[in-house]
């Protein structure tokens, strides 16, 4: 949550550090967001597909470990 701009505007970041924002799928939401209920206009979809591609391939690297794993997890819950 720190590393994402939720509370803060992403110009207060140093220049140095931008480059994690942009690996940030949850920065590229907020940012979309922030660009068409604050400034009005219209939203990069670029960053949408960014975000999108990421999160599906998060989900399929869950699903992989998840179910390499599956009948060791229940053990632990």
């Amino acid at each position: 949550m720190y590393a994402t701009p939720i509370f803060y505007p992403a110009e207060i970041v140093p220049e140095s550090f931008r480059f994690i924002q942009t690996f940030n799928p949850i920065y590229a939401v907020m940012n979309s967001c922030r660009a068409v209920f604050l400034d009005g206009t219209l939203y990069d979809p670029m960053q949408l597909l960014f975000a999108m591609a990421s999160g599906i391939i998060a989900l399929l690297i869950g699903l992989f470990v998840f179910y390499r794993y599956q009948d060791k997890f229940i053990l632990n819950i």
